[in-house]
């Protein structure tokens, strides 16, 4: 069994990140040159994510619990929460890379999508139609 966890510096910089949008959000509240529409929207919506991201940031740093677990029956997403995803190994014709906007990510392509979907949650099945 293998476990994969969540890159901490990743995790890291994200807070980081988070609190200099913080800083902006408030530095655009504050000045008196932005006109009164921008002040609110920019610099509260900077605010709102900036906390939004922190937050979410702060409680993976200290969630020690895997992300992805590999066996030799398959391997599961989010193991040990109510998003937890099952992908098993005879599910899958094969891996193969995607790449969006200088971004690599590693997709899947199932021999009977339909059957994978139909064990999803309401919501997960529309959302992996529309994908």
């Amino acid at each position: 069994m293998v476990k994969i966890y969540i890159s901490q510096t990743k995790t890291i910089l994200l807070v980081f990140l988070s609190i200099i949008f913080i800083a902006g959000g408030f530095g655009i509240v504050k000045s008196s040159d932005a006109d009164l529409v921008i002040r609110i929207i920019g610099g509260w919506g900077g605010i709102l994510f900036g906390i939004a991201g922190a937050v979410a940031g702060l409680i993976k740093i200290f969630d020690k619990k895997p992300y992805i677990i590999l066996d030799e029956n398959g391997f599961v997403i989010t193991p040990g929460t109510k998003n937890e995803l099952v992908v098993f190994w005879n599910e899958i014709e094969e891996f193969f890379e995607v790449s969006m906007h200088s971004n690599k990510f590693t997709a899947i392509k199932f021999k009977d999508p339909e059957a994978f979907i139909a064990r999803q949650g309401k919501i997960s099945q529309q959302l992996y139609r529309i994908n």
